[in-house]
């Protein structure tokens, strides 16, 4: 029997681009259900040789995350109608930052945070120029940067350099988590 020792490839799981990326759910998983998931592959795993993610070499990959944004500032590179309603802002307001940077950077900074993950891609390095298609990219469908290309940078310096503050983040979480009960 091979082992599996890469890692498990989670498509981290939202119902829409303005949940947050902590938001924990009842039955998906998605990134804020981190305990729950290891919890799952622990059960699936017992009494075999097959390490868990955290074991190891095995580490948990976030794939297909990513955050769509309206287009409204090149509609003219865009085809179709917009057809998901709950797209974030490019830009964010001082009362309101829920934007495509807020969201990535505190969605690649929450990945940091959890031990077991090892990785996160974006979903999209451009947009699909489709409007059927997705829109998370850090580049609008001409390759030209998005608001959010700035913040994809720094977040990623940040984790290379390993300068997240992770007990910031958490106290953000229980805020946010707060504000919601």
């Amino acid at each position: 029997m091979a082992l599996w020792r890469s890692g498990v490839n989670e498509r981290a799981w939202r119902p829409d681009s303005k949940e947050r990326p902590w938001a924990r759910h009842r039955l998906d998983v998605g990134e804020g259900d981190y305990p729950r998931l290891l919890s799952y592959l622990r059960r699936a795993f017992k009494g075999t040789p097959q390490p868990v993610p955290g074991q190891a070499d095995v580490r948990i990959w976030y794939l297909e995350d990513g955050f769509q944004t309206n287009v409204v500032a090149k509609r003219l590179l865009y085809s179709s109608n917009e057809t998901d309603r709950s797209v974030v802002a490019l830009f964010g307001t001082p009362s309101r930052r829920l934007d495509q940077s807020s969201q990535l950077t505190d969605a690649i900074r929450l990945a940091y945070c959890q031990p077991a993950v090892g990785g996160f891609f974006n979903f999209l390095l451009a947009d699909e120029s489709n409007l059927h298609g997705w829109q998370s990219g850090v580049f609008f469908s001409d390759w030209t940067p998005k608001p959010s290309y700035q913040a994809f940078k720094n977040v990623i310096g940040e984790v290379n350099s390993q300068r997240v503050n992770c007990t910031k983040l958490k106290a953000r979480m229980r805020r946010s988590h707060a504000r919601l009960a």
